[in-house]
């Protein structure tokens, strides 16, 4: 896996490529992972701080 700025994405570059802010229909995203030029999934940083959000998502995931 590559981790890459938007401005200077070389999808070639890997099988795997992290482009950071990349760019959605609701804003960019803090990372974008892409396998073999196709999107996979997105990763949010939070701050430690916010960490205790996550914990209700967890739990609702867990269902």
């Amino acid at each position: 896996m590559q981790a890459q700025d938007k401005s200077a994405l070389s999808s070639n570059a890997a099988l795997g490529v992290a482009v950071r802010e990349y760019p959605t229909d609701v804003g960019p995203a803090d990372y974008v992972l892409f396998i073999e030029r196709r999107a996979i999934g997105v990763i949010e940083a939070k701050r430690a701080e916010e960490g205790h959000h996550l914990l209700a998502a967890e739990d609702q995931a867990e269902g």
